[in-house]
């Protein structure tokens, strides 16, 4: 339809200032995956995933700044996938629903809400489904805004062969798509150095675990060694052993784990339970790599025991006592002296301690006991260990 120039110069200044708003790649990378279509059909503004519809009347009455507070709530409601879990659910009570979820993370996310939308805190922790049951008897209010396309499939997964605005694609096919450009927005924001917490909570957890899935602590400990433990075999140079009986054999080359060294935190805060699985899982490690040479060292506000492990050498009678607090820092000026430094650093330990800044310059893995959630450290591998879940 014909739309006048002073509506699309508007339209354009409100996608311009999502781009210059600070911290808010994610928005706007998910206005601009998405095309648009000015139409008298709907009242409004709304989105199916894939465009979406404006009635060019209705967003000339916008100031600048509820126009791109509107975008941003459509940006979500794609986003938090909205517009494909409706199901059979009636699409008013529907989008009441999808409101009530949208409009708190909008709040955190610096946007001005105009005083009529639909926002209850009581309703700030939960899913959009999980509110849905909580209103199912509530009357949506006579001028709420459908800005979830009501026409979207209902969930079928089969798709509409005729075309229905959708491409006939199976939900499956939708969801798949509204995840590439939440990984794509998610992306930018990072790109950008955005702070934490520009990317919507929800969304950032869903796909940090659609791209780094969490396997058990002693897998991921088995991976990121074997990461480390650069040896192959290789014809490159032959073994030189069998060369005098004209027989060609690889040879072992790389970077072994030749020295590996193993840490316990066996501060007060420790169980007897927790140790005796690190000692399982380090005799595990022992049996797989037999570095020449393993060193084992409990700490707690100082090293309390060292043991130095050859390769004919067993683990399982090594026994390690402590208590007290915690302070790592005598673990890194060990092994920053001359002859100390090793391949790799496995530490074992809560982390409710001052973890040095500077890198020592060597792999290190962190296996986090019954730690902070949110633990972070400044390099090398971090795994979170939950002892009441193994």
């Amino acid at each position: 339809m014909q739309v006048s120039d002073e509506t699309i110069l508007k339209f354009d200044k409100a996608k311009i200032a999502m781009l210059s708003k600070g911290n808010n790649a994610f928005f706007a990378t998910m206005l601009f995956s998405m095309k648009h279509e000015w139409t008298e059909e709907i009242q409004h503004m709304d989105t199916n995933g894939d465009r979406i519809r404006i009635n060019p009347e209705y967003f000339n009455q916008l100031t600048p700044k509820a126009a791109m507070t509107l975008l941003a709530k459509l940006t979500l409601h794609v986003a938090l996938y909205h517009v494909v879990r409706r199901g059979n659910r009636d699409p008013k009570k529907w989008q009441l629903a999808a409101d009530y979820t949208v409009t708190p993370l909008l709040e955190e996310a610096g946007y001005e809400l105009p005083e009529e939308w639909s926002h209850d805190r009581a309703y700030s922790d939960m899913s959009v489904e999980e509110i849905y049951e909580l209103i199912e008897d509530q009357e949506p209010p006579e001028d709420q805004q459908q800005n979830i396309d009501p026409e979207a499939p209902e969930g079928d997964g089969k798709g509409d062969p005729e075309g229905d605005g959708n491409g006939g694609k199976s939900d499956q096919q939708r969801e798949q798509e509204i995840t590439e450009k939440n990984i794509e927005a998610s992306t930018q924001s990072k790109m950008r150095g955005e702070k934490p917490g520009s990317v919507p909570g929800d969304i950032n957890r869903d796909l940090d675990k659609l791209l780094n899935p969490q396997l058990p602590w002693d897998q991921l400990l088995n991976k990121y060694l074997n990461e480390m433990d650069k040896t192959d075999y290789t014809f490159a140079k032959p073994n030189r052993r069998f060369l005098h009986e004209g027989i060609y054999l690889p040879s072992l080359h790389g970077q072994a784990l030749d020295h590996l060294a193993v840490v316990y935190d066996v501060s007060g805060s420790v169980s007897q339970e927790d140790l005796t699985a690190y000692y399982t899982e380090t005799h595990k490690i022992k049996e797989t790599y037999n570095p020449k040479l393993m060193t084992m060292i409990a700490f707690d506000t100082q090293i309390q025991q060292i043991h130095e492990v050859t390769q004919d050498q067993d683990v399982q009678s090594i026994k390690f006592t402590g208590g007290g607090g915690t302070d790592i820092r005598p673990i890194f000026e060990h092994f920053s002296k001359p002859g100390n430094k090793p391949n790799a650093l496995i530490i074992f330990s809560d982390l409710y301690c001052h973890i040095p800044e500077e890198d020592p310059g060597f792999d290190v893995i962190w296996i986090c006991v019954n730690g902070s959630p949110d633990q972070t450290v400044p390099y090398g591998k971090l795994i979170m260990y939950d002892s009441s879940k193994n």
